[in-house]
């Protein structure tokens, strides 16, 4: 006989934690482990502006509210339970780092509520003048120049909340001239090439060596409208080579990760007076990394910040007459 597909949930517990933001995504992530449709990500600052105000750059006491549903049946306990200690490293480094300690807060819920309960906390982004993200279901009414990203909250990732994402995104919009062609190393749910395609770009490579990620590219730049025009790939650096140069390149990744590629030929990358937009720097790594950038033969042009999280914007030489 074949099994009877299980009864719907009658009830959802809803998870919430508050972070500081360079917490944000990797709770994202440890609460999207367990959750239902995935995780909705909420700036808990002042109330939003129905014009969607900026997001970027977020002060450096923004906190963010993760929140996360799970369905109340007979494994509840033990997820709960999983959450709790899923939370708990990130809690030591927290305290470590003087950080709000991300404590979960567990509120039930009816089953006819949850939906309508996890979308209402997500909410459109404005970074920078053009770039607005938000997630599918939004009706927007945005701007004419408006360059729109539509990513859905349930990802673990990226979807603009991070301040390293916000920078990145601010940066783009400066430094992007129509027609170029983009590289996105470390693309994540591929927000940051989607958004270069968005503003004007001709073309975009974005490659991840996670393969979620790079299939999290793939739909989130159909949902885009955008598909025909970016190539995602599993592969780093190794592999990027292969289609460079590029006018621009953006990596946001860890500190050591960008200076072991700018150690092993990062600016091969560019075309002769392209630039460079790294992001996912500690403002205490910033000086390491720019001394890598130098080393690797290119000038640094702007140093963004937000909070403790920095930007480097660098350029190549041009080509000698």
């Amino acid at each position: 006989m074949a099994a009877q597909p299980s009864a719907p949930p009658t009830a959802w517990l809803e998870v919430s934690v508050t972070v500081d933001g360079e917490m944000a995504e990797a709770v994202a992530e440890a609460l999207g482990r367990f959750a239902h449709q995935g995780v909705a990500l909420e700036y808990a600052g002042p109330p939003a502006d129905p014009d969607f105000p900026p997001a970027e750059p977020l002060p450096s006491d923004a906190r963010i509210c993760v929140r996360a549903y799970l369905p109340v049946d007979s494994s509840l306990d033990e997820k709960r339970l999983l959450v709790e200690r899923a939370l708990w490293p990130l809690q030591m480094i927290a305290r470590d780092s003087g950080l709000t300690v991300p404590e979960p807060a567990f509120t039930l819920l009816a089953a006819a509520d949850w939906e309508q309960q996890w979308r209402a906390h997500y909410r459109p982004m404005r970074i920078g003048r053009r770039i607005l993200v938000a997630p599918p279901w939004e009706t927007l009414q945005p701007a004419a120049d408006a360059a729109v990203v539509r990513i859905d909250p349930g990802q673990a990732f990226g979807t603009g909340t991070h301040p390293t994402t916000q920078l990145c995104l601010a940066a783009l919009e400066q430094a992007l001239q129509p027609g170029q062609r983009v590289l996105d190393l470390g693309c994540g749910s591929g927000i940051l090439a989607i958004a270069a395609l968005q503003l004007g770009a001709a073309h975009a490579a974005a490659l991840d060596i996670d393969p979620a990620a790079v299939a999290a590219t793939i739909e989130n730049a159909a949902a885009n409208g955008v598909a025909q025009r970016l190539l995602a790939l599993r592969g780093s650096l190794a592999e990027a080579q292969a289609y460079a140069p590029y006018p621009l390149v953006l990596a946001n990744l860890l500190s050591r990760i960008i200076i072991e590629m700018l150690q092993h030929g990062l600016s091969n990358t560019l075309a002769p007076g392209g630039t460079l937009i790294l992001s996912g720097i500690l403002q205490e790594q910033c000086a390491d990394v720019t001394a890598a950038v130098e080393l690797a033969g290119l000038v640094v042009q702007a140093v963004p910040q937000s909070g403790e999280w920095v930007a480097i914007v660098a350029q190549h030489p041009p080509a000698a007459d």
